[in-house]
């Protein structure tokens, strides 16, 4: 028996008595709920602002024309969808790139806010599919290790709270309304979002997992990495808590791995060639020289190092200014250096906590470095209030921003990401392609799972974690970072006051 997730508001019936069904090919109204439910479902990957990495307008998210021609029919599923949308049901936003990215689809105003409900699939057509099949199943980058990582999804030992769970989601949701003062959109979001949680919870619970990789950065999306933070204590493994090893300033950290020749020139280096066409697919770098761009080879690197040798007439990877950024990133003291510089210039308002003047330049410099000061959805981000953070990134470490600039550009539209591309894919291969892999095969029995940079494990096991992930890392990279453990059970200073006391009492 399969069960679908639609909006709890979606009559059906009345709405084909309304909108007659006749015409409409190969029409079942489970295929309208596989729709729901593939648009529910996506929309567990929507930011804070309800954005989806994919889509420039909210609450939009990409669904696969390849995997709805394969369960809704290839001559059936134009007309389904003409349906819902003349039926009120969903609105698409007419943007997408073949191979690329597919078209958006949302909800329209009158189920968007409605919580869902679950739906038992009786037609044939859906019950002979995979319906994992609606999210992106291609494996990008060593299946081996994402099968291995995949199999600790257990529904009998991978549990979550559930109870507690969606009393926490009902009491912030309450509370978000009550303070949105009335105000629609911000009433909207606290339900959407309440919405969403609910739904990862309910898939969570019910053993429902997410588990993808993507072909940006080759990370992992689970439903481990889609779980809110405040929940996160609720979450157990073999009714053991769960805890995890994080790298401090992590994406810069691993940005260094392109500022050391060593890893395209030299022998001792040969053993992680076999990685460099992946972290290079599709990337482009242009060299001064000839402006011809070269891809997928280590000639790239050559040249974007060989372009930067006559500066001050010595190679910049040896420049004080290069050294001082490694040292920072390795000790996780990157973003300290920034707040000091800004402070140096007095940015920030003299009541600003130190803590909070990091975050912020974390957040917003990342931001700043991963975007396109010349695409207007960007150039809020380059404004008076924000552009000194960057600046000052600039002025600390110039011949860094040199090669990340270099990245960049590109006539291609969108070159702009292949930086983040980048940072992202060097991170996979120490995590997946090393720390992972020796997991794998030393310790099989260690429950192993990914959040990015993060690697999560019952608490007894946070040693062992540790000791490889710091070796295969430093040997990855040439040196270690600075890492941090977190046990699970502290994010339940995230839940509200008022729900600790409740418990207790």
């Amino acid at each position: 028996m399969k069960k679908l997730i639609v909006p709890e508001n979606l009559e059906i019936n009345e709405l084909i008595e309304l909108y007659p069904t006749d015409e409409v090919v190969g029409f079942h109204k489970d295929k309208v709920y596989f729709v729901c439910d593939a648009i529910l479902r996506e929309s567990q990957k929507l930011n804070d602002n309800n954005l989806h990495p994919e889509k420039k307008e909210r609450y939009f998210v990409p669904l696969n024309t390849k995997i709805l021609k394969k369960v809704l029919a290839t001559n059936s599923y134009k007309s389904i969808l003409r349906w819902m949308i003349e039926a009120g049901i969903i609105l698409v936003d007419g943007s997408w790139k073949n191979d690329l990215v597919s078209q958006g689809y949302k909800f329209t105003e009158y189920f968007m806010d409605a919580d869902f409900a679950w739906k038992t699939v009786t037609c044939q057509t859906i019950l002979k599919k995979n319906l994992d099949e609606q999210f992106e199943k291609k494996i990008h980058f060593l299946p081996a290790v994402y099968n291995r990582l995949q199999k600790w999804f257990d529904p009998n030992r991978l549990k979550i709270d559930y109870e507690r769970a969606i009393e926490i989601i009902d009491y912030m949701e309450h509370d978000e309304i009550m303070w949105a003062n009335e105000s629609i959109e911000k009433i909207r979001k606290a339900k959407f979002h309440a919405r969403q949680n609910r739904c990862k919870v309910e898939t969570f619970n019910a053993g429902d997992f997410h588990f993808s990789q993507d072909g940006f950065g080759y990370r992992i999306h689970s439903s481990i990495t889609q779980m809110p933070k405040f929940l996160r204590s609720l979450i157990t493994y073999d009714g053991e808590p769960l805890a995890e090893i994080d790298l401090s300033c992590s994406q810069l950290f691993f940005s260094t791995f392109l500022l050391d020749y060593r890893h395209w020139k030299t022998k001792k280096f040969l053993y992680y060639k076999k990685y460099l066409d992946n972290i290079w697919y599709r990337i482009l770098v242009i060299s001064n020289s000839n402006s011809i761009e070269y891809s997928n080879t280590i000639m790239c690197l050559h040249l974007l190092h060989e372009s930067f040798k006559s500066i001050d007439n010595q190679s910049f990877t040896h420049q004080s200014t290069t050294t001082n950024f490694l040292k920072n990133c390795c000790s996780g003291q990157l973003y300290e250096s920034i707040v000091d510089e800004l402070d140096r210039k007095k940015y920030f308002p003299d009541f600003m906590p130190f803590k909070e003047k990091r975050n912020r330049v974390k957040s917003l410099l990342l931001d700043q470095l991963f975007a396109d000061p010349n695409l207007p959805e960007h150039k809020k981000l380059f404004c008076p209030e924000i552009r000194p953070i960057i600046d000052s990134f600039k002025a600390l470490y110039p011949d860094v921003m040199l090669i990340y600039e270099k990245i960049k550009k590109g006539q291609q539209k969108d070159r702009y990401k292949d930086l983040c591309r980048l940072f992202q894919r060097i991170e996979s291969v120490a995590m997946q392609g090393f720390v992972c892999k020796r997991m794998n095969k030393e310790y099989p029995f260690i429950p192993l799972f990914t959040l990015h940079d993060c690697l999560i494990t019952t608490e007894k096991n946070l040693s062992v974690i540790r000791q490889i992930m710091n070796e295969e890392i430093a040997g990855y990279m040439g040196y270690a970072p600075t890492m941090k453990a977190k046990l699970w059970s502290e994010y339940e200073e995230l839940i509200p006051e008022e729900l600790k006391l409740r418990k207790a009492a």
